[in-house]
């Protein structure tokens, strides 16, 4: 029924590198959530998460 997988080749895994992590100068607050939500327009396409943003504001 199901198609059948070829091997992977996973001898490459541990030689990854990975990009330095960012730093964020200071902690995000519930305040500047709030904040961001705020400034949204509404009637703009949702994005990835599918939550429209009217509904955002309408919910803090």
């Amino acid at each position: 029924m199901f198609p059948l997988l070829e091997p992977v080749d996973l001898l490459d895994i541990n030689s990854t590198e990975y990009p330095e992590a960012i730093s964020i100068p200071r902690e995000i607050t519930d305040d500047d959530i709030l904040g961001a939500i705020k400034t949204l327009l509404n009637n703009k396409a949702p994005g990835l998460d599918r939550i429209p943003n009217r509904y955002l504001k309408r919910t803090i």
